[in-house]
């Protein structure tokens, strides 16, 4: 009997598999219904998954471990590329909501209000990359035991870093590593 494709997905999110997420997310469709619900699917697995509510639990997986320290480089890479994934999702599913009849537009326009959560999710993934900055994000001890001695001509560089000082405490200080320097530092362990 096939494996539904949301009810897999959700253990995958809760359990922290990201790299598997990313896998199968590397793998999946998108698609629209006649309601304009964005979808995604996987051919490997029965059913789909909504974008929206797939985006929602990538965001509270980001929001459960930052500043946490638990991540490593590779799932905090992984856990960048099903960000990038899912925007590519959104603007995939914009043009299909382009292309199709005026009901499924005007549904989805609807949908689109911002009087609804799920408008949120959607800025975040299309615009913002506040989930995707959550995985790459470190505590400033996190980041100097995480990366040591090994990367001290990197950490004097600003390229390879965003810190952002909290004017109320220092304990609130938190690094946002860039996408590019952490995958350079996570193919070296």
């Amino acid at each position: 009997m096939p494996i539904n494709f949301e009810a897999y997905i959700s253990d995958l999110t809760a359990s922290d598999r990201l790299e598997e997420v990313n896998q199968l997310l590397n793998n999946a469709q998108t698609g629209i219904t006649f309601l304009g619900t964005r979808i995604v699917e996987n051919s490997a697995f029965e059913g789909s998954i909504t974008l929206d509510e797939l985006a929602r639990k990538i965001n509270i997986a980001a929001f459960n471990h930052l500043g946490s320290g638990d991540l490593t480089p590779r799932q905090r890479i992984s856990g960048a590329d099903i960000c990038n994934n899912l925007k590519r999702f959104y603007e995939l599913t914009d043009i299909q909501i382009d292309r199709s009849n005026c009901i499924t537009k005007l549904i989805a326009w609807i949908r689109e209000i911002p009087l609804f959560v799920p408008t949120m999710i959607r800025f975040d993934f299309r615009e913002s990359d506040s989930t995707k900055h959550m995985f790459l994000t470190y505590t400033p001890d996190q980041f100097y035991t995480q990366f040591g001695n090994r990367t001290v001509s990197l950490i004097s560089h600003p390229a390879v870093y965003d810190w952002l000082r909290s004017s109320s405490s220092p304990s609130r200080d938190r690094i946002i590593a860039r996408e590019q320097s952490l995958r350079t530092i996570a193919s070296l362990t």
